[in-house]
């Protein structure tokens, strides 16, 4: 891999940022607790998590003062089994214009002002640095906020984050960076693809994880948010994500983001797929495809809550599907955030609820499958912290 560049520090090196919380009340919440206790950032949002090849769990998030200030930064930690905690906070991305994230920046007509929105750009230095100098084009301090990292693995091992810059949503574009070395290094982040013809610029996965099918395809669910209107849609790739198809969905008057993927008949079925995710309707969203996300039919209302903040889901080993939402259907009530297990991705059974404060929110998380079957939920804690939950669901009685 070309062009690498080296992590702050090595992980390795690093000491526990936070110790794990009291046991829960739920028997298969067999440990629960926070990513770390302090960092350099006041404000996170929107976790992702993947378990490496070596076996090791590795999260990221977005950091910063605030969701949408510039200073908002792509960081990542990893958890010690050892020590049941995770690393300090590592910085592995950010939305600084350089030469390398030119194309971020280059429509904006009114660049000069973006530089000068905020109090801390107190002057905008345009010199270029010297040639190979490694500095940033122009002022360090000129940059738009990063927001939704998405980690995942290839079948060769490959380590891939997916992630967006912009001043808003509306103005995201799609960057990413690989790691052959387990992310102990990166290639240098490159947009992804736009398609000029069609008037498609990929975002990749939007907010939850792609589906990597036994066949080496990628099923990214992703979104957009133009104009006012929500609209799912999918990417797919078949070469490892080198080149990506657009595949559009009839979403007609529902305003849906955010899908999650889950194997209708099990993993081994890659034809039968279903996609729930977001909406502004009270519940969740759903679509399906017989042919392997090649075509999705119109998306409907779905029967679990939602209150217009994210989920995740996926599909077990042993062909269960597992949703992790906020069992609510009223807007702005981000708690509580639970748990549901379902046979036939149709009716759920709520298994556990991981927060059920009503003084704060518990949003945005993320689920994956370890090796070993136990369950690995990140989320947003208050929109200060990340929190994490590891679910044994052979401690639960259904």
């Amino acid at each position: 891999m070309k062009q690498l560049f080296s992590a702050i520090f090595l992980t390795a090196a690093l000491p526990c940022a936070a110790e794990s919380q009291l046991p829960s009340p739920y028997p298969c919440i067999v440990e629960q607790g926070f990513l770390y206790e302090q960092a350099a950032f006041p404000s996170c949002h929107a976790t992702t998590v993947v378990q490496l090849p070596t076996g090791e769990m590795m999260a990221a998030y977005f950091g910063g003062t605030y969701e949408g200030h510039p200073d908002c930064c792509i960081w990542t930690s990893r958890y010690d089994a050892a020590k049941r905690c995770w690393t300090s906070p590592t910085l592995l991305a950010d939305g600084i214009y350089t030469a390398a994230t030119r194309q971020a920046f280059d429509y904006d007509a009114d660049f000069e002002s973006l530089c000068h929105r905020d109090s801390i750009f107190a002057q905008t230095a345009w010199a270029e640095p010297a040639p190979q100098s490694g500095q940033p084009l122009i002022s360090p301090l000129v940059r738009k906020p990063c927001y939704n990292p998405v980690l995942y693995c290839l079948q060769d091992g490959t380590l891939v984050l997916d992630y967006k810059i912009g001043k808003w949503v509306q103005d995201w574009t799609g960057w990413e960076i690989r790691s052959a070395d387990n992310g102990q290094t990166w290639s240098r982040p490159r947009p992804l693809a736009a398609d000029t013809a069609r008037r498609f610029t990929q975002l990749g996965p939007v907010k939850n994880k792609p589906e990597l099918t036994a066949s080496g395809r990628l099923i990214a669910g992703s979104s957009t948010e133009t104009g006012g209107r929500w609209k799912f849609h999918f990417e797919t790739s078949d070469d490892a994500g080198k080149t990506w198809q657009m595949v559009e969905v009839d979403c007609d008057t529902i305003e849906c983001i955010q899908p999650s993927i889950l194997y209708l008949n099990g993993r081994t079925d890659e034809l039968h797929l279903k996609a729930i995710g977001r909406t502004r309707h009270g519940r969740l969203a759903e679509t399906t495809s017989i042919d392997g996300g090649h075509s999705w039919t119109r998306v409907e209302l779905g029967s679990m809550p939602n209150n217009n903040s994210g989920t995740d889901a996926l599909t077990l080993s042993d062909g269960r599907h597992v949703l992790v939402y906020n069992d609510s259907g009223r807007e702005g009530v981000r708690t509580p955030l639970s748990i549901a297990i379902s046979t036939d991705a149709i009716h759920w059974t709520k298994i556990a609820d991981l927060e059920t404060d009503h003084e704060g929110e518990y949003s945005y998380p993320c689920i994956v499958e370890a090796a070993d079957g136990r369950l690995w939920v990140l989320y947003t804690w208050r929109r200060q912290r990340p929190a994490y939950a590891i679910i044994d669901l052979k401690k639960i009685s259904l």
